[in-house]
């Protein structure tokens, strides 16, 4: 079947765009140029792509399904394009980078302001959100680099550690007269948590008490912001368990207290941090740039004072 390369990056534009306006202006044409160009699509394909609903046209499951697959096979097409223009050897234009909010604010920051000091023409598309998002967007072509815990179903991704945060579980100070340290202290309190998927909080509980031993069942709130874990331990709530790098100042401050074993009974609850970039990939110089300037982050101290490899294995 031979379909025009341009109906496809149409099909892919208005997919990824709020409305048809918004695709056109994307495209440099007019939305009755877009509507035409899909309307031949659909035609070629005998696949119904769109369909109304009030005033606004929304992808089918098939139009879905097209989109998805159109944006890493494009994510390809354009790396090898960029591969053999003059664009690819010049340290200017955009990377695409994602990565978890409170983890960049802490450890990316400091390298991008290196990389723009040092590359004025470069852009960084710089999004932030949970793991599983950004693998599937990395996955998928839309970023060209990500941070990201390491996951077993990702064959299609290289990556490389730059960081081990560690895990500790804070409370506000004045919900206890006696801070808890046992499972089954801490068992009798509430807990907020990242997501249903309870990966810090199970990565904490199975440090500190064993694999044996069953999560509290006190889980009062399921929330995807660090930010408002915090608020909500700092403000007497409920127990969070957080990276420690994000509540170290809070500590400091005594807004919230360590709960849970301490001492030479505390068993440590870490996890590492990736880079990731898709599997050969079509790289281009400031790709490169800006992947070397992150993995100079694999030289940053672990939490025991000790220092990560350069390079790991691929995943």
């Amino acid at each position: 079947m031979f379909i025009n390369y341009e109906l496809l990056r149409t099909l892919l534009e208005v997919g990824q765009a709020r409305t048809f306006a918004e695709a056109a202006r994307r495209l440099r044409v007019t939305p009755s140029a877009v509507s035409h160009q899909l309307r031949t699509l659909q035609a070629q394909l005998d696949v119904v792509l769109f369909e109304r609903v009030g005033r606004r046209a929304q992808l089918t499951p098939a139009g879905q399904v097209l989109v998805r697959e159109l944006r890493a096979s494009f994510a390809r097409i354009d790396d090898a394009l960029l591969a053999v223009t003059s664009d690819s050897r010049a340290i200017r234009g955009r990377v695409r980078l994602g990565g978890p909010g409170p983890f960049s604010r802490m450890w990316l920051r400091p390298r991008l302001l290196a990389l723009f000091e040092a590359y004025p023409e470069l852009v960084i598309d710089a999004r932030f959100d949970i793991p599983s998002v950004l693998t599937r967007q990395l996955t998928e072509g839309e970023l060209d680099l990500a941070l990201i815990v390491r996951t077993l179903d990702a064959p299609a991704l290289e990556m490389h550690p730059v960081y081990i945060e560690e895990f500790v579980a804070v409370a506000s100070p004045r919900r206890f007269k006696r801070k808890p340290e046992t499972a089954r202290e801490l068992a009798e309190h509430p807990f907020v948590v990242f997501d249903d998927d309870l990966a810090m909080h199970a990565t904490y509980w199975a440090s500190a008490f064993g694999r044996g031993e069953p999560l509290p069942p006190k889980i009062i709130c399921r929330i995807t912001s660090l930010d408002e874990m915090l608020a909500l331990a700092t403000e007497g709530v409920a127990i969070a368990v957080l990276p420690q790098y994000f509540v170290a100042d809070a500590i400091k401050a005594k807004a919230v207290v360590l709960v849970g074993p301490s001492g030479t009974k505390r068993t440590r609850a870490r996890n590492t941090i990736y880079l990731a970039w898709r599997k050969g990939v079509v790289e281009t110089a400031r790709l490169k740039v800006v992947r070397e300037a992150l993995l100079s982050g694999a030289d940053s101290p672990r939490p025991d004072g000790r220092r990560l490899p350069r390079r790991l294995g691929s995943a």
